[in-house]
């Protein structure tokens, strides 16, 4: 094995000095590599963004009623409460109604989304909070750009159980509190919890839904399956729910991982062709190491040591240059503002680059390194066992 090294650190001096076609090889499968690199990372982004909004939405599980209404809400949170694997609860009460501007009389559809103080996910003043306990409501900006509403103008809300009353009263007049952008919201109208069941006329122990946010993701179908004995209630997961956009995710990542290792596989081709071309240029070397002695197979660790050694570098440097990339999407987004001051493209390319989400996954980058390095192995092999079968006696008769 000694002599093999020997002979592999000698022809790796010679690849250096004659760098050009053996850089070319080595810049492909590097940017292959990082190319697949970094859209692996930006799927990932995409997939746990998605994620997260789907679990803020409803949380991991939501418990829904076996009949109209869960009932006895306030002793079924304190059962759910007790449980380890859940880190908060939420009772929800949603409604679709009609909304009316009492200015103009203008009118469009809403979700109502009932909420104890608590649990409203949003950046509100003292003075929001206080005038939500005294019939206040925040609304989406959607809404309150098509209705024309600005904050502190009241609104009047229709639900179905006022469909015989079509009049309008203090009971179903509102002040608007206070207008959101955030998207978890959008053409919703936001209430206190208490409000909303004096206007759908449900009692204080009533809930249309409770959602239940855990410390684990893992845990979520053991959970569902311990609440389902313990409330005797319906339950959904969020995955029943929404797991068709997360499944066209994964099915996307799978097809372009497919897609990206084929491009890994093509640029491997340049270090076969560069292999090649060195056992063509040093079949008369081959030939002394064999008429010397050298087997078959020394030859051919020779030749598959050198293409190793080529494939190593060129997914290293690929795996760096992704990861660098990665990490420094800030900076390269600064730049791209700043020389979008010169050229207009740059502008659009900062604006697509600032809403994409990037996770790295380390396990990944550990399956691109295995899996590049597999691919490295097998077209190394053909460019060796043709070092092997080269006839000494005919190569050096001719020399």
């Amino acid at each position: 094995m000694l002599f093999e090294l020997k002979i592999v650190r000698h022809y790796l001096r010679l690849l250096s000095a004659d760098s050009f076609l053996n850089a070319i090889a080595i810049l492909s499968v590097a940017i292959s590599v990082a190319i697949l690199l970094i859209i692996m990372s930006l799927t990932n982004g995409f997939h746990t963004k998605l994620l997260q909004h789907i679990i803020a939405k409803q949380g991991h599980i939501s418990v829904t009623p076996i009949y109209q209404h869960i009932q006895n809400v306030h002793e079924k949170m304190s059962l759910l409460q007790e449980q380890q694997e859940i880190k908060h609860v939420i009772p929800v009460i949603e409604e679709h109604a009609l909304v009316y501007n009492t200015n103009n009389i203008q009118k469009g559809a809403t979700l109502l989304k009932g909420f104890l103080h608590e649990d409203i996910d949003l950046d509100l003043s003292d003075d929001c909070l206080k005038c939500m306990t005294q019939n206040g409501v925040i609304i989406s900006n959607n809404i309150a750009n098509i209705l024309d509403i600005e904050q502190g103008d009241t609104i009047s809300l229709l639900t179905i159980n006022m469909i015989d009353d079509l009049s309008f009263n203090d009971n179903n007049t509102f002040k608007v509190c206070s207008i959101t952008n955030d998207k978890l919201y959008a053409g919703s109208i936001v209430m206190n919890l208490l409000t909303l069941q004096q206007l759908l006329e449900y009692d204080n122990n009533s809930v249309d839904r409770i959602d239940i946010f855990l410390y684990d993701e893992q845990d979520t179908f053991s959970v569902a399956c311990k609440i389902l004995s313990l409330l005797q209630e319906n339950n959904e997961v969020w995955y029943e729910r929404s797991g068709i956009f997360l499944d066209a995710i994964k099915t996307e990542k799978s097809v372009m991982f497919l897609i990206l290792v084929l491009v890994v596989i093509i640029s491997m081709f340049s270090i076969t062709s560069s292999l090649m071309v060195m056992v063509r240029e040093k079949k008369y070397d081959i030939a002394i190491y064999t008429t010397v002695g050298a087997s078959g197979f020394m030859i051919f660790r020779i030749f598959l040591i050198i293409g190793m050694c080529v494939s190593l570098l060129g997914i290293i440097t690929g795996l760096s240059i992704g990861l660098l990339f990665l990490h420094n999407m800030d900076s390269i987004k600064n730049c791209l503002l700043y020389l979008s001051n010169y050229a207009e493209i740059f502008y659009a390319i900062h604006n697509f680059l600032l809403y994409i989400p990037v996770e790295i996954f380390y396990k990944d980058v550990i399956n691109i390194f295995y899996m590049a390095f597999c691919i490295s192995i097998l077209a190394t092999i053909i460019p060796a066992i043709i070092a092997t079968h080269q006839k000494p006696a005919r190569i050096l008769r001719n020399q």
